[in-house]
């Protein structure tokens, strides 16, 4: 294991007026880079309140796009470097990382975080253990997965799926325990995602006016994402209705997705596990 990449940020300045030290609530991603539930995750740690809570992330394997969001967020975040599950010296850094922080909460996301977190988690008592399931369609044909994902929740203190519609999944084939499910559902900003003026996003964003734009906002590269799919429905669509051009927003910045979407005719969902 190499050195592990860490940028720490003070705690909160009012934590001592508000009558007790703030809680420690850390969260386990893969990465730091641009990704749906990575950006979950940042914008939970953005969210919380400074006063009463201090927000860590910790990235498994690599940092990202999100770090400078971060910094300037003064928020903490760590940099292992690497996922070895069957390596000692993992797990010991990341108890000594875990011991180091002190959290009164980690919070994992998705099965891998969990995964390679759970053991130090534990070793290191931290008191609270809470693991978040974005998606169910990736455990289907990976029954060891279900299995390991049954054991683990009984060492979590809660199980958090993100829509309703993945309780019941989650409840009758992973056999988490009713009283450790919660859903709660993925959230959207609607100060920031709002309907705005079709023709002045177009511009903005150097679009032809007349265009009809099909917006595919994810990574093409990931195959889930099934990109190919999306290229023929548009191929299939054209010889339909004409002309249709298939827009990829994969890297376009938080702040400019909303006048991304506004400047689209429609949002293509083509993803096998986009599941809220």
């Amino acid at each position: 294991m190499g050195d592990v990449t860490s940028t720490f940020a003070p705690p909160p300045p009012r934590a001592a007026e508000v009558g007790g030290r703030c809680r420690t609530i850390v969260q386990v991603v893969i990465n730091l880079g641009k990704g749906g539930m990575e950006a979950i995750a940042v914008n939970l740690a953005r969210g919380l309140d400074r006063t009463r809570f201090r927000p860590i992330l910790i990235a498994l394997d690599a940092g990202g796009e999100h770090e400078e969001e971060l910094r300037d967020a003064g928020i903490a975040y760590s940099v292992l470097g690497t996922r070895r599950w069957r390596d000692p010296r993992f797990h010991w850094t990341l108890w000594k990382l875990l011991r180091r922080l002190q959290p009164d909460v980690v919070h994992t996301h998705h099965f891998s975080p969990l995964l390679h977190t759970v053991s130090a988690a534990r070793l290191a008592s931290v008191p609270r253990l809470v693991h978040t399931e974005h998606s169910w369609q990736y455990l289907e044909h990976r029954p060891a997965h279900r299995w390991a994902l049954r054991w683990m929740s009984r060492l979590s203190d809660a199980f958090v799926v993100v829509g309703s519609s993945m309780a019941p999944y989650y409840r009758d084939h992973v056999q988490v325990a009713p009283e450790q499910l919660r859903v709660i559902p993925n959230g959207i900003d609607t100060r920031v995602f709002r309907p705005l003026d079709r023709l002045e996003c177009r511009r903005a964003l150097g679009w032809p006016d007349t265009d009809r734009v099909v917006l595919f906002a994810a990574d093409p590269e990931v195959p889930v994402k099934r990109f190919p799919l999306a290229e023929e429905a548009c191929r299939r669509a054209q010889a339909l209705f004409g002309p249709l051009r298939l827009e990829v927003a994969w890297g376009v910045t938080p702040d400019e997705m909303p006048r991304t979407l506004n400047a689209a005719e429609c949002v293509m969902l083509a993803s096998h596990t986009q599941c809220s």
